[in-house]
Protein backbone atom coordinates (compact mmCIF):
# COMPACT_ATOMS: atom_id res chain seq x y z
CA UNK A 1 0.00 0.00 0.00
CA UNK A 2 2.62 2.67 0.88
CA UNK A 3 4.45 2.13 -2.89
CA UNK A 4 1.09 3.09 -4.40
CA UNK A 5 0.52 5.95 -2.23
CA UNK A 6 4.26 7.32 -2.77
CA UNK A 7 3.62 6.55 -6.51
CA UNK A 8 0.19 8.48 -6.07
CA UNK A 9 2.40 11.55 -4.35
CA UNK A 10 5.23 11.07 -7.57
CA UNK A 11 2.41 11.55 -9.84
CA UNK A 12 1.86 14.97 -8.33
CA UNK A 13 4.95 16.24 -7.58
CA UNK A 14 7.02 15.26 -10.73
CA UNK A 15 4.64 17.05 -12.90
CA UNK A 16 4.32 19.93 -10.37
CA UNK A 17 8.56 20.19 -10.20
CA UNK A 18 8.56 20.42 -14.24
CA UNK A 19 6.02 23.45 -14.14
CA UNK A 20 8.40 25.24 -11.08
CA UNK A 21 11.31 24.42 -12.77
CA UNK A 22 10.01 26.78 -15.56
CA UNK A 23 7.37 28.95 -14.08
CA UNK A 24 9.73 30.88 -11.49
CA UNK A 25 6.45 32.72 -9.69
CA UNK A 26 4.95 29.90 -9.18
CA UNK A 27 8.21 28.22 -7.65
CA UNK A 28 7.55 29.08 -4.17
CA UNK A 29 3.46 28.26 -4.23
CA UNK A 30 4.63 24.77 -5.82
CA UNK A 31 7.51 24.25 -3.39
CA UNK A 32 4.69 24.52 -0.18
CA UNK A 33 2.64 21.82 -2.66
CA UNK A 34 5.27 19.40 -2.86
CA UNK A 35 6.53 19.65 0.32
CA UNK A 36 2.46 19.15 2.17
CA UNK A 37 2.16 15.88 -0.58
CA UNK A 38 5.79 14.34 0.43
CA UNK A 39 4.59 14.87 4.69
CA UNK A 40 0.94 13.47 3.64
CA UNK A 41 2.29 10.47 1.61
CA UNK A 42 4.32 9.79 4.58
CA UNK A 43 1.79 9.47 7.44
CA UNK A 44 -1.17 8.44 4.61
CA UNK A 45 -1.01 4.89 4.75
CA UNK A 46 -0.52 3.91 8.37
CA UNK A 47 -3.00 5.66 9.27
CA UNK A 48 -5.22 4.26 6.68
CA UNK A 49 -4.11 1.09 8.36
CA UNK A 50 -4.59 2.02 11.58
CA UNK A 51 -8.27 3.10 11.19
CA UNK A 52 -8.83 -0.31 9.49
CA UNK A 53 -7.62 -2.50 12.36
CA UNK A 54 -9.33 -0.81 14.41
CA UNK A 55 -12.92 -0.93 12.82
CA UNK A 56 -11.87 -4.94 11.68
CA UNK A 57 -11.33 -5.26 15.67
CA UNK A 58 -13.95 -3.55 16.95
CA UNK A 59 -16.45 -5.13 14.58
CA UNK A 60 -15.37 -8.50 15.69
CA UNK A 61 -16.02 -7.47 19.43
CA UNK A 62 -19.28 -5.67 19.00
CA UNK A 63 -20.25 -8.25 17.11
CA UNK A 64 -19.50 -10.98 20.28
CA UNK A 65 -21.01 -9.20 22.48
CA UNK A 66 -24.24 -8.36 20.47
CA UNK A 67 -24.69 -12.31 20.21
CA UNK A 68 -24.09 -12.78 23.69
CA UNK A 69 -26.39 -10.42 25.26
CA UNK A 70 -29.40 -11.63 22.47
CA UNK A 71 -28.63 -14.93 24.24
CA UNK A 72 -28.95 -14.02 27.54
CA UNK A 73 -32.21 -11.77 26.77
CA UNK A 74 -33.44 -14.18 25.05
CA UNK A 75 -32.77 -16.96 28.02
CA UNK A 76 -34.54 -14.52 30.68
CA UNK A 77 -38.12 -14.99 28.73
CA UNK A 78 -37.67 -18.60 28.56
CA UNK A 79 -40.14 -21.00 30.19
CA UNK A 80 -38.73 -23.58 32.23
CA UNK A 81 -39.02 -26.88 31.78
CA UNK A 82 -36.31 -28.64 34.21
CA UNK A 83 -34.00 -28.22 37.21
CA UNK A 84 -31.36 -27.67 34.58
CA UNK A 85 -32.68 -25.25 32.40
CA UNK A 86 -34.01 -23.12 35.15
CA UNK A 87 -31.11 -22.84 36.81
CA UNK A 88 -29.89 -21.22 33.25
CA UNK A 89 -32.92 -19.24 32.64
CA UNK A 90 -32.71 -17.54 36.32
CA UNK A 91 -29.49 -17.06 35.86
CA UNK A 92 -30.04 -14.82 32.49
CA UNK A 93 -32.90 -13.07 34.73
CA UNK A 94 -30.21 -11.97 37.24
CA UNK A 95 -27.92 -10.36 34.72
CA UNK A 96 -30.91 -8.37 32.63
CA UNK A 97 -31.77 -7.12 36.35
CA UNK A 98 -28.28 -6.31 36.75
CA UNK A 99 -27.77 -4.82 33.82
CA UNK A 100 -31.10 -2.44 34.39
CA UNK A 101 -29.26 -1.42 37.81
CA UNK A 102 -25.78 -0.97 36.36
CA UNK A 103 -27.84 1.42 33.66
CA UNK A 104 -29.51 3.35 36.64
CA UNK A 105 -26.13 3.30 38.39
CA UNK A 106 -24.53 5.36 35.01
CA UNK A 107 -27.18 7.95 34.97
CA UNK A 108 -26.98 8.68 38.85
CA UNK A 109 -23.18 8.82 38.22
CA UNK A 110 -23.59 11.15 35.15
CA UNK A 111 -26.32 13.17 37.43
CA UNK A 112 -23.82 13.56 40.23
CA UNK A 113 -20.99 15.16 37.80
CA UNK A 114 -23.51 17.73 36.42
CA UNK A 115 -24.28 18.62 39.71
CA UNK A 116 -20.92 18.03 42.03
CA UNK A 117 -18.32 17.39 39.81
CA UNK A 118 -15.83 14.89 38.81
CA UNK A 119 -13.84 14.90 42.44
CA UNK A 120 -16.56 15.35 44.76
CA UNK A 121 -16.82 12.53 47.22
CA UNK A 122 -20.30 11.37 46.13
CA UNK A 123 -19.36 11.57 42.54
CA UNK A 124 -16.04 8.77 43.75
CA UNK A 125 -17.89 6.75 45.58
CA UNK A 126 -21.10 6.11 43.03
CA UNK A 127 -18.39 5.69 40.33
CA UNK A 128 -16.60 2.82 42.09
CA UNK A 129 -20.35 1.24 42.83
CA UNK A 130 -21.36 1.23 38.84
CA UNK A 131 -17.52 -0.18 38.42
CA UNK A 132 -18.22 -2.86 40.47
CA UNK A 133 -21.90 -3.64 39.42
CA UNK A 134 -20.01 -4.23 35.50
CA UNK A 135 -17.57 -6.37 37.32
CA UNK A 136 -20.41 -8.35 38.95
CA UNK A 137 -21.96 -8.61 35.70
CA UNK A 138 -19.21 -9.56 33.01
CA UNK A 139 -18.23 -11.94 35.98
CA UNK A 140 -22.21 -13.61 35.49
CA UNK A 141 -21.88 -13.39 31.89
CA UNK A 142 -18.69 -15.34 31.61
CA UNK A 143 -20.02 -17.68 33.93
CA UNK A 144 -23.54 -18.20 31.83
CA UNK A 145 -21.46 -18.52 28.78
CA UNK A 146 -19.28 -21.42 30.34
CA UNK A 147 -22.17 -23.18 31.69
CA UNK A 148 -25.00 -22.68 29.04
CA UNK A 149 -23.84 -21.60 25.81
CA UNK A 150 -22.60 -23.81 23.31
CA UNK A 151 -23.33 -21.51 19.99
CA UNK A 152 -20.10 -18.98 20.46
CA UNK A 153 -16.27 -19.77 19.37
CA UNK A 154 -13.92 -16.71 20.12
CA UNK A 155 -13.40 -14.21 17.36
CA UNK A 156 -10.53 -14.89 15.55
CA UNK A 157 -9.13 -12.58 12.74
CA UNK A 158 -5.68 -12.78 10.47
CA UNK A 159 -4.12 -9.40 8.97
CA UNK A 160 -1.86 -10.14 6.58
CA UNK A 161 0.97 -7.95 5.63
CA UNK A 162 3.84 -6.51 7.10
CA UNK A 163 2.28 -3.09 7.84
CA UNK A 164 -0.22 -4.84 10.04
CA UNK A 165 2.11 -6.70 11.69
CA UNK A 166 4.21 -2.85 12.99
CA UNK A 167 0.64 -1.29 13.94
CA UNK A 168 -0.97 -3.97 16.28
CA UNK A 169 1.83 -4.51 17.91
CA UNK A 170 2.40 -0.49 18.98
CA UNK A 171 -1.22 0.74 18.73
CA UNK A 172 -4.01 1.00 21.60
CA UNK A 173 -7.42 1.11 21.05
CA UNK A 174 -10.26 2.10 22.72
CA UNK A 175 -12.70 -0.44 22.09
CA UNK A 176 -16.27 -1.10 23.97
CA UNK A 177 -15.02 1.70 26.52
CA UNK A 178 -12.26 -0.28 27.42
CA UNK A 179 -8.57 0.66 26.53
CA UNK A 180 -6.88 -2.22 24.85
CA UNK A 181 -3.25 -2.59 24.05
CA UNK A 182 -2.46 -5.50 22.31
CA UNK A 183 1.29 -5.57 22.97
CA UNK A 184 0.65 -6.78 26.42
CA UNK A 185 -0.87 -9.84 25.33
CA UNK A 186 1.28 -11.13 22.51
CA UNK A 187 2.93 -14.04 22.00
CA UNK A 188 5.28 -13.50 18.78
CA UNK A 189 5.87 -16.63 16.82
CA UNK A 190 9.07 -15.58 15.25
CA UNK A 191 10.56 -15.79 18.85
CA UNK A 192 8.79 -19.00 19.43
CA UNK A 193 10.03 -21.09 16.11
CA UNK A 194 12.42 -22.93 17.86
CA UNK A 195 10.72 -23.73 21.50
CA UNK A 196 8.78 -26.44 22.27
CA UNK A 197 4.81 -27.02 22.19
CA UNK A 198 4.72 -26.82 26.12
CA UNK A 199 7.04 -23.52 25.93
CA UNK A 200 3.93 -22.17 23.85
CA UNK A 201 1.25 -23.18 25.65
CA UNK A 202 2.58 -21.64 29.02
CA UNK A 203 2.98 -18.10 27.30
CA UNK A 204 -1.10 -18.11 26.09
CA UNK A 205 -1.94 -19.55 29.35
CA UNK A 206 -0.07 -17.08 31.31
CA UNK A 207 -1.85 -14.18 29.16
CA UNK A 208 -5.09 -16.10 29.59
CA UNK A 209 -4.93 -16.23 33.06
CA UNK A 210 -4.13 -12.83 33.69
CA UNK A 211 -7.13 -11.66 31.45
CA UNK A 212 -9.75 -13.86 33.63
CA UNK A 213 -8.43 -12.48 36.45
CA UNK A 214 -9.20 -8.72 35.18
CA UNK A 215 -12.97 -10.38 34.57
CA UNK A 216 -13.24 -8.16 31.41
CA UNK A 217 -16.44 -7.80 29.11
CA UNK A 218 -14.03 -9.57 26.12
CA UNK A 219 -10.28 -9.97 26.22
CA UNK A 220 -7.87 -9.74 23.13
CA UNK A 221 -4.60 -12.09 22.43
CA UNK A 222 -2.55 -11.15 19.44
CA UNK A 223 -1.14 -14.18 17.52
CA UNK A 224 1.43 -12.42 16.09
CA UNK A 225 3.45 -14.37 12.61
CA UNK A 226 1.58 -17.12 12.86
CA UNK A 227 2.97 -17.68 8.85
CA UNK A 228 6.55 -18.29 11.42
CA UNK A 229 4.83 -21.44 13.23
CA UNK A 230 6.55 -24.87 11.69
CA UNK A 231 5.07 -27.51 14.06
CA UNK A 232 2.44 -29.46 13.45
CA UNK A 233 1.58 -29.75 17.24
CA UNK A 234 1.69 -25.70 17.57
CA UNK A 235 -1.07 -25.93 15.34
CA UNK A 236 -2.81 -28.41 16.87
CA UNK A 237 -2.67 -26.37 20.15
CA UNK A 238 -4.10 -23.32 18.85
CA UNK A 239 -7.19 -25.33 17.40
CA UNK A 240 -8.12 -26.21 21.09
CA UNK A 241 -8.34 -22.29 21.86
CA UNK A 242 -10.72 -21.13 18.91
CA UNK A 243 -13.11 -23.06 16.18
CA UNK A 244 -15.37 -26.32 16.05
CA UNK A 245 -12.01 -27.83 18.14
CA UNK A 246 -12.53 -25.17 20.81
CA UNK A 247 -12.06 -27.34 24.72
CA UNK A 248 -11.40 -24.84 27.51
CA UNK A 249 -10.94 -27.79 29.61
CA UNK A 250 -7.68 -28.27 28.47
CA UNK A 251 -6.98 -24.38 29.27
CA UNK A 252 -7.86 -25.24 33.32
CA UNK A 253 -5.44 -23.38 36.09
CA UNK A 254 -5.60 -22.88 39.20
CA UNK A 255 -7.60 -19.52 40.13
CA UNK A 256 -6.26 -17.70 43.37
CA UNK A 257 -8.74 -15.56 45.52
CA UNK A 258 -8.37 -12.80 47.62
CA UNK A 259 -8.92 -14.69 50.60
CA UNK A 260 -5.81 -17.04 49.91
CA UNK A 261 -7.93 -20.43 48.44
CA UNK A 262 -8.13 -21.54 44.89
CA UNK A 263 -9.88 -23.81 43.29
CA UNK A 264 -9.71 -25.47 39.32
CA UNK A 265 -10.99 -22.72 37.06
CA UNK A 266 -12.04 -23.28 33.15
CA UNK A 267 -11.55 -19.93 31.31
CA UNK A 268 -14.19 -18.95 29.06
CA UNK A 269 -12.58 -18.93 25.58
CA UNK A 270 -15.98 -17.88 23.73
CA UNK A 271 -14.68 -14.20 25.80
CA UNK A 272 -11.33 -14.11 23.65
CA UNK A 273 -11.16 -12.47 20.20
CA UNK A 274 -7.94 -13.88 18.45
CA UNK A 275 -5.94 -11.50 16.38
CA UNK A 276 -3.50 -13.21 13.97
CA UNK A 277 -1.28 -11.45 11.85
CA UNK A 278 1.36 -12.76 8.96
CA UNK A 279 4.11 -11.00 7.75
CA UNK A 280 3.07 -12.16 4.60
CA UNK A 281 0.10 -11.79 2.22
CA UNK A 282 0.31 -14.88 0.55
CA UNK A 283 0.39 -16.74 3.87
CA UNK A 284 -0.05 -20.64 3.42
CA UNK A 285 0.03 -22.78 6.66
CA UNK A 286 -2.42 -25.81 7.95
CA UNK A 287 -5.53 -25.54 5.90
CA UNK A 288 -7.43 -26.34 9.19
CA UNK A 289 -6.26 -23.77 11.17
CA UNK A 290 -6.80 -20.71 8.64
CA UNK A 291 -10.34 -21.74 8.00
CA UNK A 292 -11.37 -20.64 11.40
CA UNK A 293 -10.22 -17.04 10.47
CA UNK A 294 -11.37 -14.19 9.09
CA UNK A 295 -8.92 -12.22 6.37
CA UNK A 296 -8.00 -8.90 5.84
CA UNK A 297 -5.63 -8.06 3.72
CA UNK A 298 -3.49 -4.69 2.97
CA UNK A 299 -5.98 -2.63 1.15
CA UNK A 300 -4.66 -2.94 -2.92
CA UNK A 301 -2.06 -5.98 -2.01
CA UNK A 302 -3.54 -7.82 -4.80
CA UNK A 303 -3.67 -5.58 -7.69
CA UNK A 304 -0.60 -3.73 -6.53
CA UNK A 305 1.44 -4.23 -9.73
CA UNK A 306 -1.82 -3.29 -12.08
CA UNK A 307 -2.50 -0.31 -10.36
CA UNK A 308 1.63 0.59 -10.73
CA UNK A 309 1.56 -0.32 -13.60
CA UNK A 310 -1.21 2.16 -14.44
CA UNK A 311 0.03 4.63 -12.96
CA UNK A 312 3.31 4.72 -14.34
CA UNK A 313 1.35 4.76 -17.65
CA UNK A 314 -0.07 7.94 -16.19
CA UNK A 315 2.89 9.64 -15.16
CA UNK A 316 4.07 9.19 -19.00
CA UNK A 317 1.23 10.59 -20.61
CA UNK A 318 0.83 13.47 -17.96
CA UNK A 319 4.87 14.23 -18.88
CA UNK A 320 4.12 13.89 -22.74
CA UNK A 321 1.34 16.44 -22.93
CA UNK A 322 3.28 18.57 -20.05
CA UNK A 323 6.19 18.79 -22.49
CA UNK A 324 4.52 18.87 -25.62
CA UNK A 325 2.12 21.93 -24.39
CA UNK A 326 5.46 23.51 -22.95
CA UNK A 327 7.37 23.15 -26.71
CA UNK A 328 4.49 24.72 -28.37
CA UNK A 329 4.37 27.72 -25.80
CA UNK A 330 8.22 28.29 -26.91
CA UNK A 331 7.32 28.03 -30.66
CA UNK A 332 4.28 29.94 -30.32
CA UNK A 333 6.95 33.21 -28.43
CA UNK A 334 9.77 32.59 -31.33
CA UNK A 335 6.82 32.89 -33.77
CA UNK A 336 5.83 36.09 -31.87
CA UNK A 337 9.37 37.42 -32.38
CA UNK A 338 10.44 37.20 -35.47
Amino acid sequence: MKLIIWWLSLLTILPLLYLAWWKKGWRLILGVIIAATLIASYFIPEEIISSLTHKEITKEVNSKTKKIDELIHNASKQETNSENHQAKVEEAKLIVKWEEEEKELKNQFEKLIREEGQESPNTQLKLKEWKEKIQSINFQKNHWISNWSKEIFSSTTLFCGEEFNRILTNKEYKIEGEEVNISENTINFGDYQDKSTEEVRKKILEIIVKEEIKNRNFSVIFLKNINKIFKTKVNELLLTLFGPRANANLWKFKMKFREGSEMDWTPNLSKFLFIASSSKSDYKNSEELNKNFRTVEVPFSKNQPAILSFLFGLEVIIFFFLIRSKRKSQYEKLQQLD
